[in-house]
């Protein structure tokens, strides 16, 4: 079911939607009150983080349409928060504030550590060819060795010692079918 917004801008909204507008806050408005509160600017996605990183979740978000974004067309969502929630935000803002740079100056150190951090060890890949019975296109898994920093590590990594590491290098690009996949004990 849609809601007409009459004589405010023409749009139709869900009705969802338009009865949270009717007793809550965007996140735009909320930041405007956050702001005059806390007297620092913000903006709704500021809110949105405030919120996130105090409660835990998203505030509550209605469907606002499609738009035109940088990945084709992404949907629209409108948050919303109720003037309690507005009023606890403002009165934990420095707490809030601080954990969150707390929480980025974490994500640093941790990308730091897995950048600086070498790995070694064993992967496989997804490939198929046209080799099956009567030329079927049969799929299987393909070996392959890495060994590198820690944050480009691939998908479905197992790492390994020196010595393995070798033998692994030794049959790299062996082929695996059916259910079959690399495992460590292969190569020990």
């Amino acid at each position: 079911m849609l809601a007409k917004e009459k004589g405010l801008t023409g749009k139709c909204v869900s009705e969802r939607h338009y009865y949270a507008s009717q007793s809550k806050l965007t996140a735009g408005e909320a930041a405007r009150l956050l702001s005059r509160k806390t007297g620092s600017k913000m903006l709704a996605k500021d809110v949105k983080g405030l919120y996130l990183t105090h409660f835990g979740h998203e505030p509550e978000w209605h469907h606002s349409g499609f738009y035109q974004g940088a990945g084709g067309r992404t949907m629209g969502r409108t948050f919303f928060l109720s003037e309690e929630e507005v009023d606890v935000l403002a009165e934990n803002y420095v707490a809030i504030t601080k954990k969150m740079a707390d929480d980025i100056l974490r994500k640093e150190n941790e990308e730091r550590r897995k950048r600086e951090t070498v790995v070694m060890g064993f992967y496989y890949t997804w490939e198929s060819d046209y080799g099956g019975r009567y030329g079927r296109k049969q799929n299987y898994k393909v070996l392959h060795s890495y060994e590198g920093n820690e944050l480009h590590m691939p998908d479905d990594f197992t790492p390994c010692d020196a010595e393995t590491f070798e033998k692994v290098k030794a049959k790299e690009g062996k082929r695996y079918y059916g259910w079959d996949e690399p495992k460590i004990q292969e190569f020990q």
